[in-house]
């Protein structure tokens, strides 16, 4: 009897023992597993979803759509007054053409259709003399513009020519100039290259009194084309002072100048200066 007893004590302690973990681990189970979270996270969305449709959302809907439909029915209303009051003025009109039908004479009526028909011929009339004036004007205004273009190349021909006789003047003027500037330097050079210093005016004198010394003095004047600055009362002084006046196209003072020269020395230019005064009187 004792022993049996002590085993059934053993057994029941035993049985406490194994249950124990097995709950724990089941809770710990459910906790940490979402899954069972889930429908209860659908539930209450649900529920959030459909109080805002029933609170918020539909009660604005549905009042737009009523005030959408209160204003086309007043636009329809409108326009219904409007339709009813064209459909009076048209019946008005209906009315007004029924009297006036019932009272047309017909007698009336033909001559009217005459007095039309005869209108509308002599529109056709006044139609084709419109076409011709039309024709005219059209035939007036190419010859308008016909002489629109003649005047227009008329004046820029004219134009053409003033721009260019100032230049031809222009150009006439300094060939001229270039000529009379070529005449000159060539009187210049024959008269630098004479053998004779040009001390005095006398030639005559200068080959009496000419030494040895005095023929080579004159001959590297000649040879060298010498100029004197500082004596214009000599002959190579007022070469000097006439090539001068050449460069700075004094042609008049020029050609005065190379008329003071001694007889002498204008023995070899006398036509060189012909030709340079013939053409400065030209110019």
């Amino acid at each position: 009897m004792i022993k049996a007893k002590t085993h059934k004590a053993k057994s029941d302690k035993e049985t406490i023992i194994d249950m124990e973990p097995v709950n724990e681990t089941q809770k710990t189970i459910i906790l940490k597993n979402p899954i069972f979270l889930i429908p209860f996270i659908t539930v209450f969305s649900f529920i959030i979803i459909l109080i805002w449709l029933t609170v918020y959302y539909l009660p604005n809907h549905i009042e737009q759509q009523s005030n959408k439909i209160i204003q086309l029915n007043n636009e329809i209303e409108a326009l219904k007054d409007k339709e009813n009051i064209k459909i009076n003025e048209i019946n008005t009109e209906i009315k007004l053409l029924k009297n006036k039908l019932n009272t047309l004479d017909f007698n009336t009526s033909e001559t009217i259709n005459l007095e039309i028909k005869n209108q509308g011929n002599s529109l056709l009339l006044i139609k084709e003399e419109l076409d011709k004036i039309s024709n005219k004007i059209k035939i007036l205004e190419n010859k308008t513009e016909t002489a629109n273009k003649e005047i227009e190349q008329n004046n820029n021909a004219v134009q053409v020519k003033n721009s260019y006789e100032p230049r031809k003047f222009s150009q006439n003027i300094e060939k001229s100039q270039k000529e009379l500037i070529k005449e000159g330097e060539i009187i210049i050079e024959k008269l630098l290259s004479k053998k004779d210093f040009g001390s005095s005016s006398n030639y005559d004198e200068v080959l009496s009194e000419q030494t040895y010394l005095n023929r080579l003095k004159n001959y590297f004047a000649g040879f060298l084309k010498l100029r004197k600055f500082s004596d214009n009362t000599t002959p190579r002084g007022l070469i000097t002072m006439a090539e001068k006046e050449l460069e700075n196209k004094n042609f008049n003072n020029f050609l005065s100048i190379i008329k003071t020269l001694p007889e002498n020395w204008k023995e070899t230019i006398k036509d060189s200066i012909n030709r340079f005064e013939r053409a400065l009187n030209q110019n």
